[in-house]
């Protein structure tokens, strides 16, 4: 595989299953000219009770409901992320779960808001605390930068 020349930051996913249980890592890694270097690493273990599949359908499945409300079709017309507080063209923006399915968040109003696609990603499987956390580790005050 031939390196790009300059700087380019990438995110790896893996999700594995060991005794029982998910694992979820991130890998954020920086590619240079001359080297390949890891910038962090995060994982989160998820309960087996969480990541069962009928309750992951189901769970996705009242999603898919409230897509199709007034409630959610007011989000999408105001347009702005959750997290950034960006506007955006509502094909640019998804339902975020903000305690995540996988980490035993359900898919009520309370739990959902209108994220943009980058948001999202870079949230991964995190919920506020860990947000929280990160940033007092980190020394930040925000965890979108």
């Amino acid at each position: 595989m031939a390196l790009p020349f300059g700087t380019t930051t990438g995110l790896v996913k893996l999700q594995i299953y060991i005794a029982l249980r998910y694992i979820d890592i991130s890998f954020v890694f920086q590619v240079t000219t001359h080297r390949v270097m890891c910038l962090s690493v995060s994982y989160y273990e998820l309960d087996f009770n969480h990541t069962d599949s009928r309750r992951l359908k189901r769970e996705r499945t009242k999603a898919r409901e409230l897509r199709r409300t007034p409630w959610w079709r007011e989000r999408l017309a105001r347009g702005v992320c959750h997290y950034c507080n960006l506007k955006f063209d509502s094909e640019l923006l998804t339902m975020d779960h903000i305690v995540p399915i996988a980490r035993g968040g359900e898919s009520v109003k309370s739990n959902i808001v209108l994220s943009c696609k980058s948001c999202n990603s870079k949230k991964g499987l995190g919920t506020p605390v860990d947000q929280i956390l990160d940033s007092m580790q980190n020394g930040s005050s925000s965890n979108n930068e």
